[in-house]
């Protein structure tokens, strides 16, 4: 398929959430990526500061391949020695105590308190994580926010 192909296909079928780049990214090396006419750019943007791994790394691809023959993805709801062993270098080389897993922090289990308090959110303007209803709510493109009461409210 070619670059239009590829975006008309997207276009019919995914959400149109984000505001895209009109190319089509095909594989990368190092901090380059290539897009399907094969020009190259430098990603500056990492995954929206998700991953700032690169791309084509030999040593990540043979630890991912060694991996994926053993488990992919497990639930927190099992123990593996990986998760114990990042989790006890995570405490041994920061400032916390303890760790969570977790793929966005709206997912993030609350705190326990024993009595309610009024708490406060960041949001950017065209902000891409609509992880939890309130993080929805403050959403700033229709596209993404429920079709609800506000459940928080600005300042």
């Amino acid at each position: 398929m070619n670059t239009h192909e590829i975006i008309s296909l997207d276009h019919d079928h995914l959400l149109q959430v984000y505001a895209r780049a009109d190319f089509v990214l095909d594989h990368g090396h190092g901090c380059i990526v290539v897009d399907t006419d094969g020009r190259e750019y430098i990603d500056c943007v990492a995954g929206i500061a998700v991953n700032a791994l690169g791309y084509g790394d030999p040593d990540l691809q043979a630890a991912l391949d060694q991996q994926a023959g053993k488990l992919w993805h497990v639930s927190n709801l099992y123990h593996t020695a990986p998760q114990a062993r990042l989790a006890a270098l995570l405490c041994e080389t920061s400032f916390a105590d303890k760790v969570y897993f977790s793929n966005c922090g709206a997912s993030a289990p609350a705190p326990h308190r024993t009595t309610p308090r009024q708490t406060s959110a960041l949001a950017t303007t065209n902000g891409s994580s609509i992880a939890s209803a309130s993080s929805s709510d403050i959403a700033s493109s229709s596209a993404t926010r429920l079709p609800s009461a506000p459940l928080v409210t600005a300042r």
